[in-house]
């Protein structure tokens, strides 16, 4: 028998993969759907805490519509102030009415009991806040400066009566006193010609002056194979209080072309210490399948400090051992220019296959605090093997 249209066994095959086909898309929709939820759920939580997000932990409660949280870092280090702040937002779809009182923040250090700060506010508050806006209900910063306290474990203790409701918040961090190692090549790269030269930075962030035997086992690994060992001892190290010394490390050989993971070891700290060495043939000479990118934000408001860091890419599927002559960076507000470098010692700059390298950072040469809205744009430049790279960047400040 022949059909006009379809089968019965052939509109069977279709219904099947019909429904096949909706289910795949189901499944798609379902998969978006969860996407856009947690793209939403991460914009919710940088609205609430802002720049404080990220960086610093929180404790959390949510009464009659207001979520409250409080503020610190987890760690700070002498000689650090204290940043602590509780805020409010209001959560619902209106304006929101409350009344606040019986405040009272207090921090304890939790090794010996006492009461390092205390603050009491009793007076009654009554105010509204509109739909989803943040404020600040108490500021450390801005009732005490404290810093330079004993190193130790910290608790924030947070009350108040919110609406006749008790709002109890708690948070704990840390104050470290101690003393910091950094373990760093001299370069980004050295010749397969070159003894390497390893810095090793001690930095003594306390109130006390610290003397230490510095000695260990510096290691040269590849591929998890040791394939350099070496004794190293400078004796006893005497620091005043936040001063650092840097201890030279020139290996006693060469190394071949490639990628090394240095560490050094040291009873004094019970600790091991990590970098990265990379060794190149020759130094690469040419300017081809390179070029500039950088880092920075195209908007910033009026007050906040000038974020830039300049990229160099390589393009070429081969590592690379670059040397860069010269950089220069400007800065400029409304066409004229405010701020000027030029860094004329040559820099090496090791680049992996299709890799990046950040090759100047604006704010560890120069801090600088955008105090007047308008434009400003930055230009950086750089000189690499007898072609000049330049890459340019507006910002508007409002």
């Amino acid at each position: 028998m022949k059909y006009i249209t379809k089968s019965p066994k052939e509109w069977e095959e279709y219904d099947k993969n019909k429904n096949n086909n909706n289910n795949n898309y189901k499944k798609m929709r379902k998969m978006t759907s969860f996407i856009i939820i947690a793209i939403s759920l991460m914009v919710i939580l940088f609205t609430i805490f802002g720049d404080n997000f990220l960086p610093q932990r929180f404790d959390m409660k949510i009464i009659d519509g207001f979520n409250f949280t409080l503020l610190t870092k987890d760690t700070y280090y002498y000689p650090e102030f204290l940043d602590i702040k509780v805020k409010m937002q209001n959560i619902k779809k209106q304006t929101n009415s409350f009344t606040l009182k019986n405040f009272t923040f207090i921090i304890i250090n939790k090794d010996d009991g006492n009461v390092l700060y205390n603050f009491v506010y009793n007076k009654e508050v009554k105010n509204k806040i509109n739909t989803y806006v943040n404020q600040t209900i108490y500021d450390l910063t801005k009732e005490k400066k404290i810093s330079n306290i004993k190193k130790g474990n910290y608790e924030i203790r947070v009350s108040f009566k919110l609406n006749e409701k008790d709002v109890v918040l708690t948070k704990e961090f840390y104050y470290s006193h101690d003393l910091k190692l950094n373990l760093y090549p001299y370069k980004d790269f050295f010749l397969s010609t070159e003894n390497p030269k390893i810095g090793l930075e001690i930095f003594n962030q306390t109130n006390e002056t610290e003397a230490k035997e510095i000695k260990g086992i510096l290691k040269v690994i590849k591929k998890d194979k040791e394939i350099y060992k070496e004794n190293i001892n400078f004796g006893s190290i005497s620091l005043n209080p936040m001063t650092n010394k840097v201890l030279n490390i020139e290996l006693k050989t060469k190394l071949n072309e490639g990628t090394y993971t240095i560490t050094f070891e040291t009873p004094a700290f019970e600790k091991m210490l990590i970098t990265i060495l990379n060794i190149t043939k020759k130094i690469d000479y040419t300017s081809s399948k390179l070029y500039l990118s950088n880092l920075s934000l195209p908007i910033i408001e009026k007050g906040q400090t000038l974020y830039y860091i300049a990229k160099l890419n390589n393009r070429n599927k081969e590592n690379r051992g670059i040397e860069i002559k010269q950089m220069i960076i400007k800065v400029y507000y409304n066409d004229e220019i405010i701020y000027k470098y030029i860094k004329v010692n040559p820099v090496r700059v090791y680049l992996p296959s299709f890799g990046t390298k950040g090759i100047f950072d604006l704010e560890k040469t120069k801090k600088i605090k955008l105090d007047k809205a308008g434009t400003y744009n930055v230009e950086f430049i750089a000189l690499i093997n007898g072609k000049t790279f330049n890459k340019k960047q507006k910002i508007e400040v409002k």
